[in-house]
């Protein structure tokens, strides 16, 4: 008798408080996908909360007003009058042991701004949720470190800030193809990767840099060389153009 009312006091209290988050979804390095990537806004467990309040970074707070939603289902449709789509994002998760001695990172893409926090503390920043708003610039960004022990939980809570717009194609990123990408968990190949991406792109930029130049000082040669023919000073303005945009 004693066990049964001790069990049914158990059960009041825990629906009472609607503590947390359901049990911790268990990661392995097999979840890595290309480049070492973990795309944590496709795992189930993910909880959503329109809002600002910033005592739900906690680690242990009551969810009975939260939903079920991925990162993956957020759209324009959660802004409110004034275009600001802001709102939490909230997931327990573990690592196997299969993560031992690996070091990881955490990777944002989107421009949303978004802090992150890891058992209740500020992990990281990325961009301004505040006033005024800046976002976040992704591209060629390393993954910021991140020390998580394998067979122990975390609950990692995003407050994250938007506004969307149609004005210029990366600013169109509340899809959820592009969302699937907008928080990762990253193994090491994959700063190999972004290393290898920086050397490209300085290469290619260079390249570029040096061929507009070349036109530049061709066409400008030809203008010097005919100064009756007008298309050469045509061609030579658009040199001149295209070489600021490479620079």
């Amino acid at each position: 008798m004693m066990r049964f009312l001790a069990l049914c006091f158990f059960l009041l209290c825990s629906a009472h408080s609607g503590f947390a988050q359901d049990d911790a979804i268990m990661l392995s390095v097999d979840d890595f996908q290309t480049h070492q990537r973990l795309f944590l806004s496709q795992q189930e467990g993910w909880l959503f909360r329109q809002g600002n309040n910033i005592t739900w970074s906690k680690k242990a707070i009551d969810t009975s007003g939260w939903k079920k939603m991925k990162p993956t289902e957020l759209s324009p449709e959660f802004e409110d009058e004034t275009g600001r789509n802001e709102g939490w994002f909230r997931i327990k998760i573990r690592l196997d042991k299969s993560f031992e001695g690996m070091p990881l990172g955490v990777d944002r893409e989107l421009w949303m701004a978004t802090d992150i926090y890891v058992n209740g503390t500020l992990f990281h920043s990325f961009g301004d949720i505040g006033n005024p708003y800046t976002a976040y610039n992704p591209i060629l960004k390393y993954p910021v470190p991140i020390e998580l022990e394998p067979e122990k939980d975390y609950v990692i809570a995003i407050h994250f800030v938007d506004y969307e717009t149609t004005f210029t194609q990366r600013e169109i990123r509340l899809r959820p193809e592009n969302l699937k990408r907008f928080i990762n968990l990253t193994g090491p190949q994959y700063t190999d990767w972004v290393t290898e991406n920086y050397k490209q792109t300085h290469i290619y930029g260079t390249l570029s840099i040096g061929i507009s130049f070349l036109l530049f000082l061709l066409f400008w040669l030809l203008v010097f060389l005919n100064r009756k023919q007008k298309i050469f000073y045509l061609i030579a303005y658009l040199s001149t153009i295209v070489l600021f945009v490479a620079i």
